[in-house]
C-alpha cells in the first residue's frame, strides 16, 4: 500500500486485496490498535484510486463500514469521509464517482450520534457539494439526515 503512490500497481494487486478482505470477511486482527486500522483502511483507499480498481473501492466501503460499527474502535466520521473521498477516486466517470461519494456519505451521515457531529459532517457535506454540485442530488438524503440529529 506504501508503494502505491510511488511505484505503478497493477489492478492485479487491487484485486488481490480486494479478495483478501472478502475472504477475511473484513477482520482485521493484526491491525494493533485504532491508528493501524485507519491507516490500513487509508492505505486500501488510495490503492483503489491508484489503481481505478471499482472492485476494491467497494471493499474499502465495507471494510470501514465494519469498523465504524465494530466495538472499541472510533472511526471519525471526519476520517472516513476523508477516506469515502479517496476511495471514490477508483471511479473514472463523473456520475459513478457522484453516485460511490454520495451513497457512501449518507450511509456515515445516518449514523451520526451526536449534534455536534452532525452540525461538523453538515458542514463538510456543504463544502464537497460546492466543489462539486452534482452531488448535490445523491447528498440530499445525508442533509436531511443530518439537519434531523441537530434539530431533536
Amino acid at each position: 500500500m506504501n508503494f502505491a503512490l510511488v511505484f505503478r500497481i497493477g489492478s492485479a494487486h487491487a484485486d488481490l486485496a480486494a479478495n483478501a478482505l472478502r475472504k477475511m470477511k473484513y477482520q482485521l486482527r493484526q491491525a494493533e490498535g485504532e491508528n493501524d486500522l485507519i491507516a490500513l483502511i487509508d492505505g486500501l483507499a488510495k490503492v483503489a484510486a491508484v489503481t481505478r480498481s471499482k472492485d476494491l473501492g467497494d471493499e474499502v466501503r465495507v471494510l470501514s463500514r465494519v469498523t465504524r460499527r465494530r466495538k472499541g474502535v472510533c472511526l471519525s466520521s471526519d476520517g472516513e469521509i476523508r477516506i469515502a473521498m479517496i476511495a471514490a477516486a477508483s471511479r473514472k466517470d463523473l456520475m459513478e464517482w457522484v453516485d460511490f461519494l454520495g451513497a457512501w456519505i449518507t450511509e456515515i451521515a445516518f449514523e451520526a450520534r451526536t449534534a455536534d457531529e452532525a452540525r461538523v459532517l453538515l458542514l463538510h457535506l456543504r463544502r464537497i457539494i460546492g466543489l462539486q454540485p452534482e452531488l448535490i442530488v445523491t447528498c440530499s438524503k445525508a442533509e436531511a439526515a443530518l439537519l434531523s440529529i441537530i434539530a431533536s
